[in-house]
């Protein structure tokens, strides 16, 4: 069956072309309209914001609510301990390594890092590309480049037969060296899921790529003509199977709350810190008709990489790599800002943490 993108609303909004290639720079914005989709939520967007999310997904954004495929958003990957929190939990001698293998149809992968909280799961894994096919689409952008790759995955805890890997915000990383696929994958649940003391079980149902050589004109005419549904046709390469991971270790249960002070034009701020991310909630002041909300985090006056957002009549919520194993005293400023059709951005609340 072909992929079809399709936004969440039927309305015929013109897109212009410079959205193409701000993409990447507006995933934040992107991840978080990915929760005001789930079932649970309430929250609203725009409509030039909605359409282009199907866009998004098939330039290289990652989101993932359901049990569904998704695309990896195009970072350096080195694996999960880039992760500032991941790093944090590896210099706690926590461990994450393992050595699981699975076999199906003939194609066997390897996952060699896992780890997990109440709310947020980190992987690395990997395999041998013996594909022609497969090596020709990597190639294409360059070596130890990161690729787009869609997956699937199933997450489960021992004597529960539900999926737990659904409402997520999902990405991706991957690149390849010495004729080896490297991916890492970073989720976080918008709730906490995951039971405490559970035994989980990874499950990988497909790898799939599309070649974005292929696809882009078919994305950028679609673009021009204001399409809000488009096919792109199946992917280039896919695998199916069921591989499956029973890891070792269960979820590390340790929270703390930061020091929140500076609060400037927010209110109702609340801070949670597990071991792999802190998460943020709070209010802000009205957005000025025809702008859309971001949130920038400094640590210690450095910008860190962009965050999901999610955002509505009941406040905004963020996280970032922020872990509660963290002794160091950095101090981090939150900034809640407002973007024009041109990007042009105007703080408009902040407030800091420690």
């Amino acid at each position: 069956m072909d992929e079809k993108i399709e936004t969440l609303f039927s309305s015929q909004v013109p897109i212009p072309e410079k959205v193409l290639t701000e993409l990447t720079l507006n995933r934040s914005q992107f991840a978080g309209i990915a929760q005001e989709a789930a079932p649970h939520s309430n929250r609203s967007i725009s409509k030039k914001m909605g359409i282009i999310i199907g866009l998004a997904a098939m330039l290289g954004l990652s989101i993932l609510l359901t049990q569904t495929p998704v695309i990896a958003v195009i970072e350096t990957a080195l694996g999960i301990n880039q992760d500032a929190a991941v790093k944090v939990v590896e210099e706690q001698g926590i461990p994450t390594k393992l050595n699981l293998s699975s076999v199906q149809n003939g194609r066997e992968i390897t996952v060699t890092k896992f780890v997990s909280t109440k709310k947020k799961i980190a992987f690395d894994y990997q395999f041998k590309i013996d594909d022609p096919t497969l090596k020709t689409i990597l190639e294409k952008t360059g070596e130890n480049k990161v690729r787009p790759a869609d997956v699937m995955l199933g997450l489960f805890a021992e004597g529960n037969p539900k999926n737990l890997f659904g409402g997520v915000f999902y990405s991706d990383a991957n690149y390849i060296k010495d004729g080896i696929f490297y991916g890492s994958v970073n989720a976080t649940f918008v709730s906490q899921k995951i039971p405490k003391n559970a035994k989980l079980t990874l499950h990988i149902y497909s790898l799939a790529w599309t070649d974005r050589e292929r696809v882009r004109p078919i994305i950028e005419k679609e673009a021009a003509e204001g399409s809000t549904s488009f096919s792109i046709g199946p992917a280039d390469v896919k695998y199916e199977g069921d591989w499956q991971f029973k890891t070792n270790y269960q979820p590390i249960l340790t929270t703390r709350k930061p020091k929140i002070s500076k609060a400037v034009s927010v209110s109702e701020i609340s801070a949670v810190s597990d071991a792999l991310q802190t998460t943020i909630k709070f209010k802000g002041p009205s957005l000025t008709p025809g702008t859309t909300p971001d949130v920038v985090i400094y640590r210690n006056g450095v910008k860190l990489a962009p965050n999901s957002l999610g955002f509505g009549g009941d406040g905004y919520d963020t996280w970032f790599d922020l872990s509660a194993l963290d002794k160091s005293k950095a101090t981090y400023k939150i900034e809640l800002i407002e973007y024009d059709d041109k990007h042009n951005g105007k703080v408009i609340g902040s407030f800091e943490l420690k």
